[in-house]
């Protein structure tokens, strides 16, 4: 059983398009537990893997969690899903238990529900709904993954972030894709957020699926998919402020 759910995580967190490898931090830096990134943003994992495997996840109100459907692939028997709430796996940092999944049924999303509540300082994310991203828009991406394609995953279930900018959008899919060079997401990435920063807050406006582990990654929009998120019984907070996404990131 250890053996096929460590295949499996390791898969749910690499799948995405055809030609793309793997979704992990590349060219990025830690996350510090104060950070406006790391409030936000958990590792989805089995407790017996240590943090060692799993995807991202963000938070959407005091018992649910936002993450990629193919992170859940296969995880209907695992007995010890949890979402861990640290900038580093440990045994001592707070843990809530996985009590149900929820997949969108076209887009490659999904909600977690968890019970035992947010601990402090964690506080649910806000989508982005109204703000303007043209290509070129500057992104945040975070995640728990790998930092490199060759690495063998032992940095895994640490909170990483990395700069990259908005560069082809797939309308039609209901996904986009960004580039910065050396910059990306990687293994164990998958399921994690892309923000925006407007007016000194994050905002979020989609999930990684999928990248090269060396400049660019794929994405699913989430702004378009709110109602469904409020059909499984998840209370997302919309930020309704219409605004152009700010230009300058300190990082």
């Amino acid at each position: 059983m250890m053996r096929a759910l460590i295949s499996l995580l390791l898969f749910s967190a690499c799948a995405g398009q055809e030609s793309v490898s793997s979704s992990r931090i590349v060219g990025g830096k830690l996350e510090q537990s104060n950070s406006l990134v790391a409030e936000h943003t958990l590792l989805f994992t089995a407790r017996s893997l240590q943090g060692l495997h799993g995807c991202t996840a963000t938070i959407l109100d005091s018992s649910h969690a936002l993450t990629a459907k193919h992170c859940l692939a296969g995880t209907d028997a695992v007995p010890d899903l949890v979402l861990a709430f640290g900038i580093q796996w440990s045994e001592e940092i707070p843990m809530r238990p996985v009590t149900a999944m929820h997949v969108h049924p076209s887009k490659d999303v999904a909600i977690v529900g968890f019970t035992g509540g947010l601990p402090k300082p964690y506080r649910p994310v806000s989508f982005a709904t109204l703000v303007h991203t043209p290509i070129g828009t500057p992104l945040i991406q975070a995640g728990y993954g790998k930092t490199s394609y060759e690495s063998d995953g032992r940095e895994r279930g640490i909170l990483r972030s990395v700069k990259s900018y908005m560069s082809k959008f797939n309308k039609s899919q209901g996904t986009y894709d960004t580039f910065s060079p050396q910059k990306t997401i990687c293994g164990g990435d998958s399921g994690g957020p892309d923000f925006v920063l407007v007016q000194g807050e994050l905002r979020q406006i989609g999930v990684h699926i999928g990248g090269n582990c060396s400049s660019s990654s794929y994405n699913t929009d989430v702004r378009p998919l709110i109602s469904w998120m409020r059909s499984t019984g998840a209370k997302p907070q919309v930020d309704t402020l219409e605004a152009v996404a700010d230009q300058i990131i300190p990082f």
